[in-house]
């Protein structure tokens, strides 16, 4: 019962999250900073309002010097939210391109120098 009251809450959380992490965006075009704002903003609100908390185990053992590669599985959105949360700075996103056309998220994609990538072309 309580998933459904908090989930318009949610949604609206999610989008005002990325909304900030878009106007960031007017300002400091280019800026991976301006995804990683908005992206903690929102994953943070997310698990806060689900009364979602996250333990990592072994996290000592991350090199967090870049180049680094964290892959998600997608078996829920929780991981999204969780790597939005957790995973360290200076992240660069891969995405399909059909992303690009979701109202104010692609704005922060185009922002904050995300990879757009087309999957139906494999060369």
């Amino acid at each position: 019962m309580r998933f459904w009251l908090v989930l318009p809450l949610v949604g609206v959380w999610f989008l005002f999250a990325y909304f900030v992490g878009a106007v960031f965006c007017l300002f400091r075009w280019g800026d991976r900073r301006n995804f990683q704002f908005a992206t903690e903003l929102a994953s943070r609100g997310v698990l806060t309002l689900m009364g979602i908390r996250v333990r990592f185990e072994g996290i000592e053992h991350l090199d967090t010097d870049p180049p680094c590669v964290f892959m998600g599985t997608h078996q829920s959105m929780l991981d999204v939210m969780i790597y939005g949360a957790h995973v360290p700075r200076n992240v660069t996103l891969v995405l399909k391109k059909e992303v690009q056309w979701i109202p104010i998220f692609n704005v922060l994609m185009w922002g904050s120098s995300q990879l757009f990538i087309d999957r139906s072309d494999r060369k």
